[in-house]
């Protein structure tokens, strides 16, 4: 099941043909696979635009004792008007102790008007000890057909799972239908595990496709163990897993990768199989004449420039070029240095992107981003230098307090800052000896910063006070003030000094955050 937010996720160009069990017909690399080879359930993708044709609908069939099906079991896609792309086929699942009969099942794609994309083929599984072959010959997801091979939609599966076997066979059949679409199973690149739950894992970077329920997946460092895939939510980042008796032995940080395991896999009627997981047939692949199989599919991502240890300043534009390739086709690249970042939806995949003003030397990713037709992500990365910018220093100074003044223990000390530079001032920044610990900093004329005086600084020490100020390009330059601390006597209240009250006369008085008022005269230090 889907709501509209997932559709609105599949939604594709107005000429393109649902997708589902593979990819729509059409001149966009757009659409999405989905959904379980080993228990379908879903509906198919309409045609794209407002005038597509409907989707297949999903039929289940479960029965206790044998399945005779003498009639048509349809679940394939509806064609549109003379303007408009078709749907893709749905989903067909029966179980039962035997499935036989004179009838037909498919969940086909409809075919396509001319300039328009046909359907997909969606996808059928039948579980029963005993499949008749007959009833297995007129069992079909074929893609619809349209006027040209990239206009006409690609098989979707059909998964049999009888008699002896027990994994099962998957069928990819176009019945002959040419076309340049991939029947693509559902899968995931390789990544690395963040997050590990008693039944599940995650990778914050990944973005599941719906229906991975069937794979399974195994991990770094863990032999030949592998886990079931039992749910995982539609580009999602979590898989939730079947720890049966199999108590999940994963740890942060292992590299997982996703696996189909079945008896025996055939390719034929002009079907372009292709998959991102590993698959692993017991009794091998049979590829007839016109098909093909691609069991490792991986797109090509390079970062022509920078190269990795590429010094740039502080504020200076990082210029970076990709090259990327991939046969499902490429929905974007992504660019990101530091919070700067790109997105860029055709060729070619260059972009400028400021380095950060930086103090010190500091080694920074640049990461690109490869976004595949199918919503597969595959990233790449250069570690570049971002040096202080030797541009002119701006001008600082410290406007208040001026010299002579003092602070005492446990009270602070406000200081306005002005500065300026050419190109503008990124930020004024309070520190003090010798340190680099920043203790405020100001990015907002006019520039205020608040020095905090421990209570336990000792009285008769003098403190240095920096204050640095940092233009937009990186170049910074300071200004010092010495403050004495003395022992005073603090008052946080407001404070009435009567003529005849002569209780602080002689002393230091530091009034924090309060009002005092004398009244007649009286004498104090500093």
């Amino acid at each position: 099941y889907f709501d509209d937010v997932v559709w609105a996720e599949l939604s594709t160009d107005p000429a393109q043909g649902g997708s589902h069990g593979g990819r729509g017909g059409g001149p966009a690399d757009q659409g999405v696979v989905y959904g379980s080879l080993f228990e379908p359930s879903d509906v198919g993708a309409a045609g794209g635009g407002r005038a597509g044709g409907a989707g297949g609908g999903a039929i289940r069939l479960v029965v206790g004792d044998e399945a005779v099906l003498d009639g048509s079991v349809l679940a394939s896609g509806v064609g549109a008007s003379a303007s408009a792309p078709s749907g893709a086929g749905g989903s067909i699942y029966v179980d039962a102790a035997a499935i036989r009969g004179e009838g037909l099942l498919e969940a086909s794609g409809a075919d396509a008007p001319a300039g328009r994309g046909a359907g997909s083929g969606g996808r059928v599984a039948l579980v029963a000890p005993v499949v008749e072959p007959g009833l297995l010959s007129r069992t079909a997801a074929l893609g619809g057909v349209g006027d040209t091979s990239a206009r006409s939609g690609a098989a979707g599966t059909v998964f049999v799972l009888q008699g002896s076997d027990t994994l099962g066979e998957l069928i990819l059949d176009n019945g002959g239908v040419a076309t340049s679409q991939e029947t693509e199973l559902p899968g995931f690149f390789p990544g690395v595990l963040e997050v590990i739950g008693a039944d599940s894992v995650t990778d914050t970077e990944a973005s599941f496709v719906h229906g991975l329920s069937g794979m399974e997946v195994f991990f770094s460092g863990n032999g030949g163990d592998l886990w079931p895939i039992v749910a995982n939510a539609h580009f999602g980042d979590t898989l939730s897993l079947d720890v049966t008796g199999h108590p999940l032995t994963a740890q942060t940080g292992d590299s997982y990768e996703g696996l189909y395991r079945f008896d025996r896999l055939t390719v034929r009627g002009g079907a372009l199989g292709i998959s991102v997981a590993g698959v692993d047939s017991v009794e091998g692949v049979t590829v007839e004449a016109g098909s093909t199989w691609n069991p490792a599919y991986l797109p090509s991502l390079v970062i022509n420039e920078p190269s990795s240890g590429t010094s740039f300043a502080g504020g200076s534009l990082v210029t970076a070029t990709v090259a990327v390739s991939s046969t499902l086709g490429v929905q974007s690249v992504e660019l990101s240095l530091g919070q700067e970042s790109a997105i860029l939806e055709a060729a070619p995949y260059t972009a400028s992107l400021q380095a950060p003003v930086v103090t010190e030397v500091t080694s920074l990713p640049l990461t690109a981003t490869l976004v595949d037709g199918s919503g597969h992500r595959l990233t790449e990365t250069v570690t570049i230098q971002v040096e202080p910018n030797s541009a002119s220093p701006p001008t600082v100074a410290i406007t208040c307090p001026s010299a002579g003044a003092f602070v005492a223990p446990g009270t602070g000390l406000d200081l306005i800052v002005e500065a300026s530079h050419a190109d503008g001032i990124q930020r004024v920044e309070l520190l003090e000896g010798t340190g680099e610990t920043i203790l405020a900093t100001d990015a907002t004329v006019p520039y205020a910063l608040r020095y905090e005086a421990p209570a336990g600084t000792p009285a008769g020490s003098l403190l240095e006070l920096r204050v640095r100020a940092v233009s937009a390009v990186g170049s910074s330059a300071e200004a010092a003030l010495s403050v004495p601390v003395v022992s005073s006597t603090v008052l946080t209240a407001d404070t009435t000094l009567e003529a005849v009250d002569l209780s602080l006369d002689g002393q230091s008085v530091v009034v924090a955050g309060a009002t005092l008022t004398v009244e007649g005269a009286h004498s104090f230090q500093n």
